[in-house]
């Protein structure tokens, strides 16, 4: 550059400057990184430019090109490089401080030899458990296994939490040697209920239960023997009288039950079904409620022997017997009725609907639950486990169509890292919605009722962090985004 100063129009002198324009180091620190609580994180400025660079960070005393630091909260960082020709340049991220995971572990021990060994862990959301050796073992957040002489040491469990930050812990599980207790050997009908373990077995077999002292631990043995009871049907044909093998007497038709003690010495049953006769041919039949013989033309309604005889009457002539079976059925009724929605009661294995006016099922509503696409009357059909088939009383539907779609809400956050006031735009919301405000841990911050598009949030007199922001109505599902105050 270059000036000149005349003086009167006549004298004159010039002057000449060079200037020099020197480039700006670079500097570049990346992304905002994220960290766990109690964990440490490397910020590299990488940096470029003329001569010696020299570092200044904010936070941080350090002044070297990459620095480490565990912060307790979420932290804004800054590095300002100066170069040779004392140019300056600068760049800022942000380390969001996620919750540590906390990791517990303990276990049932001291556990007797060939019991069951159980580890627990808590304090996160997902769990790997790992043997002394460093043998995976388990997801599970609690793990059993049997418990043998070599499975006794340390275990370690690595906790997750739903933020993706881990923590560990160990566990010492102490087996106790089991030496033979008492021995006892019992025979019994269908069941027996042990006093040692106060449990009812139903099979034969061999069964353990373990009595703990501080050094060793006894196992009693249970010698199970079981006889079961006996339940028989007969059919029996007689002119006259018959006589039972347990003495009783029968001159008429019917379902008779006789109770006694069979071989093995447990109380049985036997069904006799005695027809005074001569039977030429037997028919069984199952059936809801009632049932039409076309034989007699009469109709019955209770389970039981019938019988039709041919010839002059008498007490042996021939006769076709039927063996009915009436089965029950369940009930069918709509038990719950909300606005369009209509349930029918349980205990059903399917369930039909019914239009009312058409008397027709309807294709595709086979669910315990109905939602009518039209105002009507409508009727559950519903099957019992027997296959009987009961249908309701007939239910007016009449809120078809009075209620309105309600959008999906969705709202934006700015800006977002925030100093303080956050400013908030929902749409889709036209009822009352509700703003909760909580910081990591889960404590509420604070909370605003509003039918407003546009409102604000102060986080100013709040510690530096994460938050989350939520937006919840009454007819919608809650909405959770998360802001970083720094």
């Amino acid at each position: 550059y270059t000036v000149t100063y005349t003086t009167a129009g006549i004298c004159s002198n010039s002057s000449m400057l060079s200037v020099t324009i020197n480039a700006l180091p670079t500097v570049d620190l990346g992304v905002d990184v994220e960290v766990c609580n109690g964990g440490s994180v490397t910020l590299n400025s990488n940096a470029t430019g003329a001569a010696t660079l020299s570092y200044s960070w904010t936070n941080s005393s350090e002044t070297t090109p990459s620095i480490t630091v565990s912060p307790s909260n979420t932290t804004s960082y800054q590095v300002s490089v100066t170069d040779g020709n004392t140019c300056v340049n600068t760049d800022e991220l942000v380390v969001n401080v996620l919750p540590a995971a906390n990791a517990l572990a303990s276990n049932n021990g001291p556990v007797c030899e060939n019991n069951e060994a159980q580890l627990t862990a808590s304090g996160g959301s997902a769990y790997k458990w790992y043997n002394a050796n460093g043998v995976y073992l388990s997801n599970l957040k609690k793990y059993s296994f049997t418990a043998k002489s070599n499975t006794a040491g340390i275990y370690k469990v690595v906790v997750f939490n739903q933020a993706g930050c881990k923590d560990s812990a160990n566990t010492t599980l102490a087996v106790v040697p089991t030496t033979a207790g008492t021995l006892e050997t019992i025979t019994a009908c269908n069941e027996y209920t042990w006093s040692k373990t106060s449990f009812t077995y139903t099979l034969p077999g061999m069964y353990l239960s373990y009595t703990q002292t501080a050094s060793e631990c006894f196992a009693d043995t249970l010698l199970l023997d079981l006889n079961y009871s006996t339940s028989d049907t007969l059919l029996v044909e007689t002119c006259e009288i018959y006589t039972s093998e347990a003495g009783n007497t029968y001159n008429a038709t019917g379902v008779y039950t006789e109770h006694f003690t069979n071989a093995s010495g447990c109380d049985s049953t036997l069904v006799l079904k005695i027809v005074v006769g001569t039977i030429a041919e037997v028919i069984e039949e199952e059936n809801c409620d009632a049932y039409t013989w076309d034989v007699t033309g009469e109709t019955y309604t209770e389970t039981g022997l019938y019988t039709h005889y041919f010839g002059s009457g008498t007490a042996c002539d021939s006769a076709i017997v039927l063996d009915l079976t009436i089965l029950p059925k369940l009930e069918a009724n709509i038990v719950y009725q909300n606005a369009d929605t209509l349930k029918a009661n349980d205990g059903g294995i399917a369930y039909f609907w019914v239009d009312c006016a058409s008397n027709e099922i309807i294709p595709g509503a086979n669910g315990q639950t109905f939602v009518p696409s039209k105002n009507g009357s409508y009727a559950a059909q519903v099957v019992s486990s027997n296959g009987c088939i009961d249908v309701s009383s007939c239910a007016l539907v009449t809120s078809v169509g009075i209620q309105q779609h309600v959008a999906t809400p969705s709202f934006t956050l700015y800006p977002n890292p925030t100093n303080g006031i956050v400013h908030i735009d929902i749409s889709n919301v036209s009822a009352e919605f509700t703003i909760t405000v909580n910081d990591v841990s889960g404590k509420l911050i604070s909370e605003i009722s509003t039918q407003s598009s546009s409102t604000t949030v102060d986080l100013s007199e709040q510690v530096k962090g994460v938050y989350f922001i939520t937006i919840t109505s009454a007819n919608t599902q809650p909405i959770i985004k998360r802001i970083v105050k720094m």
